[in-house]
């Protein structure tokens, strides 16, 4: 069967280092608006020490979507040193967002992929640098005022139903875990399934989740992203 995503023969991201003095070589690359580090998690503290670090070193990778993992995380890993080194904060250009210590497991969606609301639609971030197209989910409701963060996605079980928002934040976030642990081995087009296990690794959460009920969705691929439609009522999931 012929695939319906193509492979692109290469992929790239781009990680800086802002630092207060320069560290060669130094990238002429400004620090992305403060209302987008905003969006994607960056706090008031976070936001002002960009401010004040000027200087940028850039860690790029471009390589194959098969070592794209192994590649991204080797370049994580040199930024994050280099900003304990020299006081720097590491923001991943991609998405754009800030990076913590620690954040550089490629088994886990939520390091390298963000969450994001537009009108209707959840849409994601990051997984153009494994190679893959980005996401694009239906929420069925209006956005929060407030800015959707990947860490704020995750829905434990609540006694009360969950808004649907909230709902489909964390299957997108469990389909990430998925598509970047089976890409590019695999075509996303077509059936899929989301389970609570998927969730939990794609947040980290050291809680054992089980694999059953799984929610069932559909994937196209239609102006180059991957349209998702839900089967089931994702309320079946968390209920």
């Amino acid at each position: 069967m012929d695939r319906l995503v193509p492979v692109p023969r290469s992929v790239r991201s781009l990680h800086a280092v802002f630092t207060r003095d320069a560290v060669e070589p130094v990238a002429d690359v400004a620090a992305p608006p403060a209302v987008l580090l905003r969006r994607f998690g960056a706090s008031d503290d976070a936001l002002a020490a960009v401010e004040r670090r000027p200087y940028a070193r850039v860690f790029a990778v471009d390589t194959a979507p098969e070592l794209a993992a192994g590649e991204l995380v080797a370049a994580r890993q040199s930024a994050l040193q280099l900003a304990v080194d020299h006081d720097g904060i590491v923001i991943d250009l991609a998405v754009p967002r800030v990076i913590r210590a620690g954040e550089v497991d490629p088994a886990v969606a939520s390091h390298w992929i963000a969450l994001d609301l537009d009108d209707t639609h959840l849409l994601s971030r990051g997984l153009q640098s494994f190679g893959l197209p980005e996401l694009r989910i239906e929420t069925g409701e209006p956005p929060p005022l407030d800015a959707v963060q990947p860490e704020a996605a995750r829905t434990d079980p609540a006694p009360a139903d969950p808004p649907r928002t909230g709902m489909v934040l964390a299957v997108a976030m469990g389909l990430a875990q998925r598509l970047i642990t089976e890409w590019p081995a695999n075509d996303p087009v077509g059936p899929a399934a989301v389970t609570l296990h998927d969730i939990a690794l794609g947040f980290a959460d050291p809680e054992p989740a089980p694999r059953e009920p799984a929610l069932d969705l559909m994937i196209d691929y239609v102006d180059g992203l991957l349209d998702v439609t839900f089967v089931d009522d994702p309320a079946t999931l968390f209920s």
